[in-house]
């Protein structure tokens, strides 16, 4: 897919030649409007999960090359200034701007992107093959899913990355992750409700 976002190279950015993009369960959201996001640009291209080559970048631009390996997240710049950016959490800076939402995203041939939020993979790698290893648990043959990970990771797995929409297992995570073990919530149906045990959680940080 082209698009427009060529002439985007600003001194900060570097210009990415997209080779290959997931598609998150949050590009449908943004198509469907489930948040009612008032910051959504309009019109807007998706995607927000992508790696590619660096083919341009900004004067200001250190510590990349033309020909990089580069992964681009969902951040797209934020202010560098403010004291979630300064504590490395510019997730929750007030001036983000994000790569999907707010500006055009990976479903098109470029895309530019603040140089310090992106990734720089070693050239060695396959892009196509950049992520993490797959593991898959039939929940239709296995009784007890929280069982069959505690057993496949060894006591419980170092974290959770929720991706799925469903409550159920979103709630199921806490349970074997290992103690001080960090639950991320990714995947964001509309209308879920996250509902706790208090103690067992509570109990989770310092014994099982």
């Amino acid at each position: 897919m082209q698009g427009d976002s060529s002439s985007s190279n600003q001194s900060n950015e570097i210009l990415v030649n997209i080779k290959y993009s997931g598609v998150c369960h949050s590009d449908y959201h943004a198509w469907k409007d489930d948040w009612h996001e008032s910051r959504l640009k309009r019109p807007l291209i998706l995607g927000h999960e992508e790696a590619g080559v660096v083919v341009a970048m900004g004067e200001n631009v250190k510590g990349w090359e033309i020909g990089d390996y580069v992964g681009v997240k969902l951040l797209n710049s934020t202010c560098m200034n403010c004291d979630f950016c300064r504590q490395g959490r510019e997730i929750a800076c007030m001036f983000q701007t994000l790569n999907g939402v707010t500006e055009d995203g990976s479903f098109q041939q470029y895309c530019a992107t603040d140089a310090i939020q992106a990734a720089k993979l070693p050239r060695s790698i396959d892009l196509k093959s950049v992520g993490t290893n797959l593991v898959f648990i039939d929940f239709q043959n296995v009784k007890d899913v929280a069982k069959e990970i505690m057993q496949v990771t060894n006591g419980g797995a170092q974290a959770a990355l929720n991706v799925t929409s469903s409550e159920a297992s979103v709630q199921q995570s806490v349970s074997y992750v290992k103690p001080f073990g960090t639950v991320i919530l990714i995947g964001l149906p509309p209308q879920a409700k996250l509902h706790l045990d208090i103690m067992s959680t509570v109990a989770q940080s310092s014994y099982r």
